[in-house]
């Protein structure tokens, strides 16, 4: 129960008024709801909006939508789509054949449902959304990839309007986390045979990202990286008195930008920030990234790469993460050899991820617009 009230007490205030269940193939195009504890999905087809241009000869511009994010956890991949939020809209992107489509409805207009975040686990899918008219419903929703709706698994009326919505959601066998702020900030998981919210950590600005990993959930608590087992807490994964941020776990292996290498840059002002790894079965430690003084961000652990972002060849390589940069490349440490190399070249890139033997990316494709890119990994 939270402030005074059960979450699943407030049903009728999901279910609007005049809606009822339907074929979900005859609710295609619609704006999504809420009813009956499920979210209608639908696949309404986006044309192609922005201009391509070239990003070399092992990599494809995968999406023609102009809006990816550029956020490390602001979209994440399952077997077959990319899968991202934008203006409230969750989107989906086939790997395949480039088709984009918005799941919660037309891309424009009031929505009754508002997604804030998404994550990816196999090819479920879990994202937070509110409901923005009328009176406000955060929840958390899960599906799999092809489903006609989502389950909702967690929701709650808070009664501020100003409290920011829940946001980071991380999916793992054994998580279901996120950040809400319901009197502080912080970070909340559920446990989903009883689906009871439950704090993991409070009182930390900014709350998340997050990252699961099997019984494992990686979390920003702050300035800090730690980690939080089921009922166990959380504590940070390397302590350190500078700032840390952007943590990725996978496969026991954890990753963040770390400010210890120079005490001078914060969480707000970062200089020379480095990308550092820890290997729970070992308890090890080491850093990645090497090279000149530059802003570097977007860690993310693959099974054979660890990839960021690394500004190392801008001709002004060290100004923070919002700088406009005419040059921010993929590098990557290779696990099996220990070795560190620029994987994307001559580019703005943002949040990579791997999957198999392929890199993605997020880059401005015609200056402005952010759309996702491929290529074969070394």
């Amino acid at each position: 129960m939270l402030g005074g009230r059960s979450p699943w007490l407030l049903g009728a205030w999901l279910a609007l008024a005049g809606c009822r269940r339907v074929d979900p193939n005859a609710a295609r195009c619609r704006q999504a709801w809420v009813q009956e504890g499920a979210v209608t999905l639908q696949r309404c087809p986006l044309p192609p909006v922005t201009i391509g241009h070239e990003c070399g000869e092992r990599c494809r511009q995968l999406s023609r939508v102009g809006n990816f994010p550029t956020a490390s956890d602001g979209w994440c991949l399952t077997s077959r789509a990319a899968w991202w939020t934008a203006e409230g809209n969750l989107y989906r992107l086939n790997l395949a054949d480039g088709a984009s489509a918005s799941v919660l409805g037309p891309p424009s207009g009031p929505l009754r449902v508002s997604a804030t975040g998404v994550g990816c686990h196999g090819d479920d899918v879990l994202f937070t959304a509110t409901t923005p008219a009328g009176t406000r419903v955060d929840l958390v929703a899960r599906f799999r990839d092809g489903d006609p709706e989502a389950r909702v698994l967690w929701r709650d009326a808070p009664p501020r309007r100003d409290d920011p919505p829940p946001e980071h959601p991380a999916l793992s066998a054994q998580w279901v986390a996120w950040s809400w702020s319901v009197a502080v900030p912080g970070v909340w998981a559920l446990n989903p045979p009883s689906n009871v919210a439950f704090p993991v950590r409070m009182d930390v600005r900014p709350a998340g990202p997050l990252s699961a990993d099997g019984a494992l959930l990686v979390l920003q608590a702050g300035s800090t990286v730690e980690n939080a087992r089921p009922q166990e807490g959380s504590r940070p994964v390397a302590p350190t008195g500078n700032a840390q941020w952007s943590p990725s776990a996978a496969h026991g292996l954890l990753a963040w930008v770390d400010q210890r290498d120079n005490p001078a840059g914060t969480l707000d002002a970062p200089r020379d920030p480095r990308v550092y790894l820890y290997d729970l079965d070992r308890r090890a430690l080491r850093r990645l990234s090497g090279g000149p003084p530059a802003w570097r961000g977007s860690p993310h652990v693959g099974e054979r790469w660890v990839v960021w972002v690394d500004a190392r060849r801008d001709p002004h390589p060290d100004r923070g993460p919002d700088a406009a940069y005419t040059r921010v490349e993929v590098w990557g440490y290779e696990l099996s050899t220990g070795t560190e190399r620029a994987l994307a070249t001559d580019t703005v890139a943002y949040a990579p991820r791997t999957a198999g033997t392929r890199l993605y990316f997020v880059s401005p494709s015609d200056g402005t617009r952010r759309d996702l890119y491929e290529q074969e990994l070394p």
